[in-house]
């Protein structure tokens, strides 16, 4: 990211807890969603589907994960076939892997602000509203 602004720890008061099946210490900062399921677990975003937030942590017993929300938080992206996001307000879907990306259809993601890209990191600056 650039160094001229810092948007790390901007809002970040908002968590969500949901249960979780991920693993402490190698899921956090991946885009996650609800496990459509049940709507109770969380699990890494599929590709092509709109991501809740970025998973924050995973609590000892890995039955919880926090979720961040109404933040500021650097992201991977992949800009495969599809194009990179922009700047400004983009929509963004999981890339399944958790990260994001551009999806290939347009309507299938969710509209995000982008603050800052990286190109050479292939990382973005993401406000998650709440």
């Amino acid at each position: 990211m650039s160094n001229d602004v810092s948007f790390e720890g901007v809002g970040q008061d908002l968590n969500l807890t949901f249960k979780s099946a991920l693993v402490q210490n190698q899921d956090e900062g991946k885009t996650v969603a609800p496990d459509a399921s049940t709507g109770k677990t969380i699990i890494v975003c599929a590709a092509e589907k709109p991501f809740l937030g970025v998973l924050g942590a995973v609590e000892k017993d890995g039955t919880a994960s926090v979720v961040k929300r109404g933040a500021v938080v650097n992201l991977a992206y992949d800009d495969g076939v599809d194009a990179a996001p922009a700047l400004g307000y983009s929509e963004l879907a999981g890339d399944g892997a958790g990260g994001c990306k551009t999806p290939h259809v347009a309507g299938t993601g969710k509209k995000y602000w982008v603050v800052d890209i990286d190109t050479s990191a292939k990382t973005i600056a993401v406000l998650l509203e709440d």
